[in-house]
C-alpha cells in the first residue's frame, strides 16, 4: 500500500491517500469486508478500498462497510468465528448486516462490550475455537452452546488503549504455500 504519513488525532490529515486499518478489514474467503468510519479521518477509508480491490484484482470482492458514529474499527464488534458464525454489535453497522452475512447465527454483544471489552477483537484459533476476554463469560456461554470451543484470559490491561486480542496477534504478511 502507498504510504501515508500519520497524522495526530486532534490535527488535520497530512495526506489524502489510501488507508488501512487492520482493525477494520476481514477476510471471508473471497469477499473482503473494509469498515469505515467517515468521523475519523486518520482510519480506512475510500481510496484504501479501491486501492485494495485493484491490487488484488478480480479474484476477491472487496466491500465497504459503514459503520457508526463511536465504533473505532470493525472488530470491535465482529469476530467471525466459524462460516455462518459471527460475534457481532448490529447497531455497530449504518447500513445493516452486510448481504453476505443474512443468513447467518449471532451471538449477540451490547455496544458496552463492544467498545469497552472489544468483544468482537477475539483470536480466533480456527473453526470453532476462540481465545476471548475473561469479562465475556455470557459470550463465551453463547458460543460453547454453538459448538465453539472457547478460552478465556484476563485482558483488561491491553483492551484500556483500545487493543484486543485480534489486534495483538494480527498479521503484517501471510506468505501461503
Amino acid at each position: 500500500m502507498p504510504f501515508n504519513l500519520p497524522t495526530a488525532a486532534d490535527a488535520p490529515p497530512r495526506d489524502t491517500g489510501p488507508m488501512l486499518e487492520g482493525g477494520d478489514v476481514a477476510v471471508m474467503g473471497q469477499d473482503i469486508l473494509v469498515g469505515v468510519n467517515r468521523e475519523i479521518k486518520s482510519a480506512s477509508n475510500d481510496a484504501g478500498i479501491r486501492w485494495l480491490q485493484e491490487y488484488l484484482g478480480d479474484a476477491y470482492r472487496v466491500h465497504a462497510v459503514p459503520l457508526t458514529a463511536g465504533v473505532l474499527h470493525l472488530d470491535d464488534g465482529l469476530a467471525q468465528v466459524r462460516e455462518g458464525l459471527a460475534i457481532i454489535l448490529r447497531e455497530q453497522f449504518a447500513e445493516g448486516v452486510p448481504k453476505l452475512m443474512h443468513d447467518w447465527e449471532f451471538v449477540e454483544v451490547s455496544r458496552w462490550e463492544a467498545l469497552n471489552y472489544l468483544a468482537g477483537n477475539g483470536m480466533v484459533l480456527g473453526p470453532n475455537e476462540i481465545l476471548i476476554d475473561d469479562r465475556l463469560p455470557q459470550v463465551a456461554d453463547a458460543l460453547a452452546r454453538h459448538g465453539v470451543t472457547v478460552h478465556t484470559i484476563a485482558y483488561d490491561a491491553v483492551t484500556l488503549w483500545s487493543g484486543g486480542l485480534r489486534c495483538t496477534h494480527h498479521p503484517i504478511v501471510r506468505e501461503l504455500d
